[in-house]
């Protein structure tokens, strides 16, 4: 399950941002059962469970910017957002 807020369109085909290697990468889902009052949709493949995404969508934020996570132990205890550098 993903939050709809994290499923955008690009050439007809759903996708979401996933984080791969430091960087943001578009990645086309399929899209099974959709809660629109919960706000999930299941996704039927493209990504695997437990692939880190995009949940909000920032409008300077494209395929190939580069991410920094912030480290394991820190981001289990405090669900720290990543940091995402943004052009000025």
């Amino acid at each position: 399950m993903v939050p709809l807020a994290a499923v955008r369109q690009q050439k007809g085909q759903n996708v979401v941002y996933a984080i791969e290697n430091n960087k943001i990468v578009a990645k086309p889902v399929e899209l099974g059962l959709r809660n629109e009052d919960q706000g999930l949709a299941q996704v039927q493949a493209g990504i695997a469970a437990g692939s880190r995404i995009l949940v909000v969508p920032l409008p300077d934020v494209k395929p190939g910017a580069s991410v920094k996570l912030p480290a394991a132990n820190t981001a289990a205890s405090s669900n720290a957002p990543a940091q995402v550098p943004v052009k000025g």
